[in-house]
């Protein structure tokens, strides 16, 4: 397995493999994954000296399947299938952070025949998903930088909503639940296609939890999750 001491280019310094440190960024850029004070990837105009190398390294196994990591910006890494490294490893690519979910994902740049610029998602291009497709995405475990085959289905924009974790206000650690405070019962509640649909109101926790599971599933199926 590869390590982060092991990478050819270190955190902070070109990656272009010239050597020298990275400017630091004086302010924040969506389009090119900056975040202000941080180090960028290149040194201008050094982006385009270098190809990513392909290491040389032992895959390791999750689940079963043999796994590789691909450097990102901000010192960060991806997880991906041993049969993917290869060809992902043709572009250079950064990280992103999501506000929306809190995340970091796996994108790249790429030029269009009209000159325009669109991003690639990885997990979207490994499940054949260009930028002109419709379809939604997800990441099981949530983790936007685990692209792992198992770890990617894709999903409508209802099924997406559902792999969301827990808000920052809730108090009853399981999502749909929350707790009434005029009748001082546990309330439990599913959102499904952007309506809540009201399941009933508990004094004791673990029936509120049975109930809200045995709704989540037959609405979510699959993508019901509780955290």
């Amino acid at each position: 397995m590869t390590t982060p001491s092991e990478i050819s280019v270190p955190y902070g310094y070109c990656h272009c493999g010239c050597g020298n440190l990275a400017p630091l960024a004086k302010k924040n850029s969506r389009l090119r994954s900056h975040v202000k004070g941080e180090p960028i990837r290149f040194i201008p105009a050094h982006i385009n000296r270098k190809t990513p190398i392909i290491e040389v390294a032992q895959p390791f196994k999750i689940d079963g399947i043999y796994c590789r990591l691909i450097p990102l910006t901000k010192g960060l890494w991806t997880i991906v299938d041993a049969a993917d490294y290869e060809w992902l490893m043709q572009w250079k690519w950064y990280a992103h952070y999501s506000q929306n979910t809190r995340c970091y994902y796996v994108q790249r740049m790429e030029r269009c025949l009209d000159g325009k610029q669109h991003t690639v998602h990885m997990h979207r291009m490994i499940l054949g998903l260009d930028h002109n497709d419709p379809s939604n995405s997800d990441h099981r475990n949530r983790c936007g930088i685990d692209n792992r085959r198992k770890n990617l289905r894709s999903a409508d924009d209802n099924e997406n909503a559902q792999n969301v974790g827990l808000r920052q206000d809730n108090i009853s650690g399981v999502k749909g639940i929350t707790w009434h405070k005029d009748s001082k019962t546990w309330l439990v509640r599913v959102q499904c296609n952007k309506i809540r649909k009201h399941v009933g109101y508990f004094k004791e926790f673990e029936k509120a939890r049975v109930a809200l599971i045995e709704a989540t599933k037959a609405l979510h199926g699959e993508f019901a999750n509780f955290s």
